[in-house]
């Protein structure tokens, strides 16, 4: 049997600095103060021609921008959202926090089993794709 297990840590800084004439200015005052750390465990293990494979997130952020999606709904700009998996066919992400400016993320990103042969890969699981920063 052969394993694997790997990740990475992401952290992240943001501030922004509004005029009077904005729009944001309504929403976030003057400024807005972004931060947040990501970290991705990735597990992998195979035998023969069976693999498994499962990644695991957790996100921490505290961020004064989540209030735009709240206080702009249906807008056409980009966005900060808390990650959920409500439109997925397996919910396998809890969130906790207030969501308005914190919110702490477990999520299994990726859990999968597969049979590979010469002529043919099948596999079973879920494989959340992201865009972007994911």
């Amino acid at each position: 049997m052969t394993t694997s297990l790997g990740g990475h840590s992401k952290l992240q800084f943001t501030a922004g600095f509004y005029p009077r004439d904005s729009v944001f200015q309504d929403l976030l005052g003057d400024h807005a103060v972004d931060a947040s750390v990501e970290t991705r465990l990735k597990f992998s293990a195979s035998r023969a021609r069976w693999d498994f494979k499962a990644d695991y997130q957790f996100i921490a952020v505290h961020a004064d921008t989540l209030r735009l999606a709240a206080g702009l709904p249906g807008s056409p700009l980009p966005l900060n959202t808390v990650i959920n998996d409500d439109r997925r066919w397996w919910n396998l992400t809890t969130a906790f926090g207030d969501r308005k400016t914190t919110a702490i993320i477990n999520r299994l990103d990726r859990l999968s089993v597969g049979y590979t042969t010469e002529r043919t890969a099948w596999r079973f699981g879920r494989q959340a794709i992201s865009w972007g920063n994911g």
